[in-house]
């Protein structure tokens, strides 16, 4: 079949799908509905027919209105005589059992038992031929390999837009071919790029959406078009009348597969366009599994879902969380009612609720970085619950408690504003009053500290410990004395500040509030140090340390970490200073928590400017700028004594002025870096594997962990840092020593 119009950005799916043909004699081209599997099988039909001596065919399935109406049409197409009373199925293998040919089955989905019963034949009795099958679902044939197609490589939504460089997108680019086709006055421009980006990235990439799209750009503007792809379906319509009808409207095409699944299946499609964006099993169980569905039955359709390429599944090592297109999405909340929706709202919000609420009872223990990572990841259903608790005002104090329970997420997930945005929206609402205010202020205070409205978290610590003395309640009685010490601490009123944290510590105890308990400490651990009694600091700070080994507590301990090394740095002790900063840095990279990675980098560097490695200290200083700034807060945010410490260590040196900014990730990493140049104290009896070890001192720690026969999560939980920089440092290891097992670091370390 002769293609008419060009073929962009598919040339690794073809490469990988003939490499699987010399493998395999049945291939199936998996994938959503307008996804492009019928021109990859085509593409890659066209290119190797001349392989085959009997050639290639394109069998298009979709006029079978049955199973029993496949081999007929696939005996039709194929030209087979019909001169004898034998069975269809009998005539096709026997004609295909000589041959030598490439069999392209297009669009099985609808007959896959059909199908999977004729090519078990053909595989069985035809060695000459190869098939290529297109279907939303794996025929399930033994011997059939699958190659899942994606949708077309989108631009970054986090990135600058650059017009160059967007248009070497492929999703972009085919929009672009395509509207230009339409309209050849239509070109890729910097005034319209991020207008073409968000519609690429708005309709997932799949290249029939990009088709209609593109078409209708010839009379709209780009970002008009933009703002009409909420209503996709009513907008993407009129495709080429060439093509099947399923293709001819967006719509069309997410309606056959609907069409094809079963109603518990769409039941659930229906209910899971709920998520915003990714979602996880237990959120799709707990939200979609109530009647006449039962928890139970979420997965295995969930399954289903995903078997029929209605779903993605993505994994990150351990976990799975599942995305749909926006217009599976789109279509599933057009088949809800409106009692449907509101029940599923209000089962959303009070889910995320429920979440948001373990994460702060158990944040102190070994799973911090687990909890943190899963709300990041489930951070725009976080977002949609809090809108509709404030749309609907149902219960203002639940929702005032929601908002206070992301705390961890607003003060370490990279979200100060937002959580800022967040409490202020709802400590004005009308019924947020109580214990649930109370909890919301105090929160609302720490976020103020942080970013440096001292004024704001004043007036709200002091809300916060009028109410608690008005309920008599002790736990609020604690927080307000905790954070009005902080407040003290942050303007610069020390004395005032260490006997509040004396009395909001044993509260914290015999309230058995671990997490509160220990913020309190670091809390007082850095007054203490502030105020020149280094020795006391350095005290509380073991006794954290010693719980956090029992616990399996990191996020606080690196907190404690930066203390301890701030009291090293004031007694000039520079090797421990540098050790626990180097210790705390490894811990908020992990979390990648901008404040406490932003205090130990500025700690760095001033250590460095100390001993006279002035170079060094100045690009530590920069990269401590670069990661305050993309927090939005900075050095002077934590008090006149640290900020007096910061201009100091300063002074002689010389920052670069006209640069690019680090991103945050970067800053922390170029951080950690600098602990593999630094100079080791120099020791008399060093060995020649020390001498001549190209590890660094990180990694020769973790080699001879693993050459004394410890596991990685043993390692881990040695040195106080994740399994997974833990497995970095090893593949590390194998790289520099050239080796490939575990037993061999052994024999390297003894020479």
């Amino acid at each position: 079949m002769r293609l008419v119009t060009s073929f962009i950005s598919r040339e690794p799916e073809i490469d990988h799908l003939v490499s699987l043909l010399e493998s395999s004699n049945l291939i199936t081209i998996t994938g959503a509905g307008g996804i492009g599997k019928t021109r990859l099988s085509l593409e890659t039909g066209n290119r190797i027919h001349e392989s085959y001596p009997d050639g290639a065919w394109f069998l298009d399935l979709s006029a079978a209105d049955s199973g029993d109406a496949v081999v007929p049409l696939v005996a039709t197409d194929l030209e087979i005589p019909d001169q004898s009373s034998r069975p269809s199925q009998v005539r096709v293998v026997d004609y295909l059992r000589s041959k030598s040919m490439l069999l392209i089955l297009d669009n099985c989905e609808h007959v896959v038992p059909a199908v999977s019963e004729l090519a078990y034949l053909i595989l069985t009795e035809c060695p000459g031929i190869k098939m290529i099958a297109t279907s939303r679902c794996q025929l399930g044939v033994p011997g059939e390999k699958l190659l899942h197609l994606e949708p077309l490589s989108l631009p970054n939504a986090d990135a600058l837009i650059d017009s160059a460089a967007l248009a070497k997108t492929p999703a972009v680019a085919m929009f672009v071919e395509r509207a230009h086709a339409a309209d050849p006055a239509f070109e890729l421009t910097a005034e319209n790029a991020s207008d073409i980006a968000s519609i690429c990235r708005r309709l997932d990439g799949i290249p029939l959406a990009l088709e209609l799209a593109a078409a209708r750009i010839r009379s709209i503007g780009t970002g008009e078009f933009a703002e009409r792809l909420e209503h996709q379906f009513s907008i993407l319509q009129n495709g080429p009348h060439s093509a099947p009808s399923r293709q001819q409207t967006l719509e069309n095409a997410v309606k056959w597969s609907y069409d094809l699944i079963d109603p518990q299946a769409r039941l659930l499609w229906n209910r899971i366009s709920i998520f915003p964006d990714t979602f996880d099993l237990p959120a799709a169980e707990n939200i979609c599994g109530f009647a006449p569905l039962s928890e139970q039955d979420v997965y295995p359709l969930l399954d289903a879902l995903v078997r029929n390429s209605v779903l993605r599944v993505e994994r990150d090592r351990r976990r799975v969380r599942y995305r749909q297109f926006v217009s599976t999405k789109l279509f599933g909340q057009q088949q809800l009612s409106a009692e449907e929706m509101a029940a599923l709202q209000a089962r959303h919000r009070e889910f995320f609720h429920r979440r948001a609420a373990e994460m702060a009872a158990h944040w102190p223990g070994p799973n911090q970085l687990t909890m943190l990572e899963m709300a990041r990841e489930g951070h725009s259903n976080t977002v949609l619950a809090l809108e509709h608790a404030y749309d609907t005002r149902e219960d203002p104090s639940a929702a005032a408690e929601h908002v206070a329970a992301l705390r961890y997420q607003w003060v370490a997930g990279l979200a100060l504003s937002e959580g800022r945005d967040r409490i202020e929206q709802f400590l004005a609402l009308p019924g947020v009053t109580g214990a649930s205010r109370g909890e919301l202020l105090w929160v609302g205070a720490w976020v103020c500290l942080i970013q440096g409205d001292h004024d704001r978290a004043g007036v709200l610590v002091q809300e916060c410990w009028d109410l608690a003395e008005e309920l008599d309640n002790v736990h609020l009685k604690a927080h307000a004395r905790c954070w009005m010490a902080l407040y003290h601490v942050f303007t610069g009123s020390l004395e005032q500040a260490i006997p509040l944290f004396g009395e909001a510590l044993p509260l914290f105890d015999d309230l058995n509030d671990t997490a509160a308990e220990l913020i309190a400490g670091f809390q007082h651990a850095m007054a203490l140090e502030l105020s020149g009694a280094h020795n006391e600091a350095l005290e509380v700070c073991a006794q954290a340390f010693a719980f956090a080994d029992e616990s399996g507590e990191r996020w606080n301990r690196a907190h404690f970490h930066w203390v301890a090394g701030m009291a090293h740095f004031s007694l000039g002790q520079w090797g421990s200073a540098r050790e626990h900063a180097r210790q705390g840095l490894e811990i908020s990279a992990d979390f990648q928590d901008g404040i406490v990675s932003s205090l130990i980098v500025e700690l760095q560097s001033w250590i460095e400017s100390a001993v006279g490695n002035h170079e060094l200290a100045s690009s530590l200083a920069t990269a401590a700028d670069d990661i305050w700034r993309a927090q939005g807060t900075s050095v002077q945010a934590f008090g006149p004594a640290m900020k007096a410490r910061s201009v100091k260590a300063r002074e002689p040196l010389v920052l670069e002025a006209q640069r690019v900014p680090r991103s945050k990730k970067d800053a922390i990493a170029f951080a950690l870096s600098t602990y593999d140049s630094l100079p080791e104290p120099a020791t008399a009896n060093k060995s020649k594997v020390e001498k001549d070890s190209p590890l660094t001192r990180r990694e020769r720690e973790v080699a001879e962990l693993v050459g004394s026969g410890l596991t990685n999560r043993q390692v881990a939980d040695k040195l106080v840092i994740s399994t997974r920089t833990v497995e970095g440092h090893v593949e590390n290891i194998f790289s520099k020593l050239q080796i490939n097992n575990r037993s061999q670091i052994a024999v390297w370390l003894h020479g």
